[in-house]
């Protein structure tokens, strides 16, 4: 796991420097961060997300297939998830063959491994709607957007990662008793909300 966090945070950098977009660290790693300093230790792998500016469905659309174009032009997408499947880098030739994504990407950390393999990511969208709620792309309103902007600096692990200014609202909508550890993931069966 120490490589993937070196990894996640290499991509982090490199967004952040190239996008303006900072990432931030989401659902299970948010959780080993402010629970536990790093990674939850059953947990296999890194969780990043990016907070669009947009405050409406269509702009936060405009605003991911941008990155997944940014993504895909870097070498750094594996695949991303649109409503009803999912699509490989490969099959992304142009911007304009980018489906309507769901908000889910996997992508690849800038360095390998110290075995030479890649590092794969999970990278998901978030927006604070025209109400100022926030908003996930796999379960829509969690919070409000003053509870995750501005973002703090917090120890993840041997690195700083950007994570909500105020995690708690975030992590009890989550996961419930956040601070009390469990391998139950109370998150399963839930809906699964795209752009609501």
């Amino acid at each position: 796991m120490p490589e993937l966090v070196k990894g996640a945070k290499a991509f982090c950098e490199l967004v952040e420097v190239k996008t303006g977009y900072p990432v931030r660290l989401e659902y299970g790693s948010l959780l080993g961060c402010v629970r536990e300093g790093g990674p939850i230790d059953w947990d296999y792998d890194i969780d990043l997300s990016i907070t669009y500016e947009s405050h409406d469905k269509q702009g936060v659309i405009k605003e991911v297939t941008d990155m997944i174009w940014f993504l895909k032009q870097n070498n750094l997408l594996v695949k991303y998830f649109f409503t009803g499947g999912e699509k490989h880098a490969d099959g992304v030739v142009s911007k304009e063959s980018i489906l309507q994504p769901d908000g889910q990407m996997h992508t690849l950390a800038p360095i390998k491994s110290l075995a030479g393999g890649d590092l794969v990511l999970d990278l998901f969208t978030g927006w604070v709607d025209e109400n100022g709620d926030f908003n996930s792309c796999k379960y829509g309103n969690m919070c409000k957007g003053a509870d995750i902007l501005p973002y703090k600096r917090e120890r993840f692990g041997d690195y700083e990662f950007w994570i909500p200014n105020n995690s708690d609202p975030y992590l009890t909508k989550q996961y419930g008793d956040w601070r009390t550890p469990t391998r139950e993931r109370p998150i399963d069966g839930r809906d699964r909300f795209l752009y609501r």
